[in-house]
Parts: structure tokens; C-alpha cells; sequence
């Protein structure tokens, strides 16, 4: 019995050595390799391959070089920049290495587009018209984005406000108060100018007007004909002659100094009248022979 038990054992012995022996003899067939993970920009790929032969199935490995053309490419949609933010240049951009690429995958190294100082969010203003009391706008238009305004040629405007005030007129003489008043169109206020400065002189329109405004005005007052004026010399009992007007164009009579601007004897629209130095007189500085054309009265 013990004699059988070791022939078996060197029969299973001789045989597993001659296994061995045939599969240190073998030599592996592979097939085509396999590409287990593919290279990308960033990182290596790896490929497999196995030997054909199925009671083998020994297997190789192979790490794949780094490829440069490789990308994760994500398009980015291009964005116009404005008169505050910049844009940006459409494009394609890779998550992997974080570069940059056209259309044509070409590498572009800058995909900003700088602040347009012209690119503005324009929006109509409508015109509002000033009051008296309120401060209105003109029309225009305003950029929502960095706030300035614009007039419809495109031309910047520093200011965009109609001054509130009132809209007086021509101011008009009063010739019982003896002074100029203008009136508000919109709200009919009014204002007032004392008369006798040389913008705003009193004004006369006959010879009583103008020996009441001579009376009543003080030294420096502007005295205007607001209307033609015929003024004689009078003859009251011969006290009174008509007398030429000297060459100096200035006459002396019942206490008044006049100089006129002599137009055959009349006193001519426009003509103007002031009192200096206690006398008065006109802006006409060439005086003709002729008549005075103003007496004023005795003593």
C-alpha cells in the first residue's frame, strides 16, 4: 500500500515538472494594444495589450505621452464691452490647461476687450419745460451705465437743467410812477427799475413832462424824449424873447442851463437829456443856429 501511495506521488511530481517546464518554454503572442485612458493636454494616457494565447492572458502596459492638441474646449460666447465694463472676444477655452483658442483652435493670449468710451445705454429724456418756481430739463439722452448725457448728435452735455425763473419782458415805462416795469409771461410777477440811470432814463414825451422831470431830478439823472417835442420860446409880456441858441449850444433862461440838439427848432426822438453839475443837458455836441427850443420858467 505504501508502495503505491509514493508512485503516485512521484507520477504527480514528474508531471507538474513538466508543466513548468513547457510554461518556462512559452512565449507570449500580444495583440493590438488597447487604449485604456487617452492622453490629454495635461495629462499621460495609458494603453493595454494582452497575450493571445487564452491560458497565458499575460497583459503589458504603456503609458501614452502628454498631448499638447488635446483639449477640453468649452465655448464662451463673445460679450461687446461698454463705456464701463469690458467684453470679451468669443472663443474657446480649455478646462484642462486653461488656454485659450479661436475658431481654428489657435491659441490667442488675450480675450479681452477694453472699455469703449462710445459704447454707451443710451435712453431718451423728454424735454420739461422750466416754471417759475422749478427747474426744468432739456432733451436728451442718458447713458444708464456711467450717467452722463447726451445731446442727439452724440455730443456730451455738462448740464441738462433749464434754470427755473421768470420770463420778463421789455421793461416798459410808467410814466406816473417814473419808473420801468417788466412782467412775467407765465406768472404775471413783476419788477421794477427806478427811472434816471442812463439804461433806464426818465422819459418825457412833452415840454410839461420835461420841466416836471427837470424839477424833480437829482444830479446825474438820464432824461430821455420818449416822442418827438416841439418847444418854442415863449413870449409872455416881451420878458420871455426868442433868442438864437449860442454856438456852444448852451442857453440860460429862468434859472435853467440847457443844451439841446437843435433840429430847426424841434427836440428830435431819441434825443438824450441828463443834469451835470447843476445843468442840463443833451448828447448833441454840434449845435446849429436857430431857436432854443426850451425855456423854463421865471426866477
Amino acid at each position: 500500500m505504501k508502495r503505491k501511495l509514493t508512485i503516485v506521488i512521484l507520477v504527480v511530481a514528474v508531471l507538474s515538472c513538466l508543466a513548468t517546464l513547457v510554461a518556462c518554454q512559452h512565449k507570449c503572442t500580444f495583440g493590438e494594444w488597447q487604449t485604456v485612458k487617452e492622453p490629454t493636454c495635461t495629462e499621460q494616457g495609458l494603453k493595454e495589450r494582452y497575450c493571445t494565447d487564452s491560458s497565458c492572458n499575460k497583459k503589458e502596459e504603456e503609458k501614452i505621452p502628454v498631448n499638447e492638441n488635446n483639449h477640453n474646449l468649452q465655448p464662451v460666447d463673445g460679450v461687446d464691452a461698454t463705456c464701463t465694463t469690458e467684453g470679451t472676444v468669443a472663443h474657446q477655452h480649455c478646462t484642462l490647461c486653461g488656454k485659450n483658442f479661436d475658431g481654428n483652435k489657435t491659441e490667442i493670449t488675450e480675450v479681452t476687450i477694453p472699455t469703449d468710451s462710445t459704447k454707451h445705454n443710451l435712453q431718451p429724456v423728454s424735454k420739461v419745460d422750466a416754471t417759475c418756481e422749478s427747474d426744468g430739463i432739456i432733451e436728451h439722452n442718458h447713458c444708464t451705465l456711467c450717467g452722463k448725457d447726451f445731446d442727439t448728435d452724440g455730443n456730451e452735455l455738462t448740464t441738462v437743467t433749464i434754470p427755473k425763473g421768470h420770463k420778463f419782458g421789455k421793461f416798459v415805462y410808467d410814466y406816473d410812477a417814473k419808473n420801468y416795469v417788466s412782467t412775467c409771461s407765465v406768472c404775471s410777477e413783476t419788477k421794477s427799475e427806478n427811472a434816471g440811470s442812463e439804461q433806464f432814463p426818465l422819459l418825457v414825451r412833452n415840454e410839461d413832462e420835461l420841466k416836471e422831470v427837470v424839477n424833480a431830478a437829482s444830479e446825474g439823472d438820464y432824461i430821455k424824449l420818449a416822442q418827438d417835442i416841439t418847444v418854442f420860446s415863449k413870449i409872455v409880456g416881451n420878458n420871455y424873447p426868442t433868442l438864437l441858441l449860442p454856438d456852444n449850444g448852451t442857453l440860460d433862461l429862468g434859472g435853467y442851463t440847457v443844451t439841446v440838439k437843435y433840429n430847426g427848432g424841434f427836440l428830435v426822438e431819441g434825443t438824450n437829456v441828463t443834469l451835470q453839475n447843476g445843468k442840463i443837458v443833451t448828447d448833441y455836441e454840434d449845435p446849429k443856429e436857430g431857436y432854443a427850443v426850451f425855456i423854463g420858467d421865471e426866477g
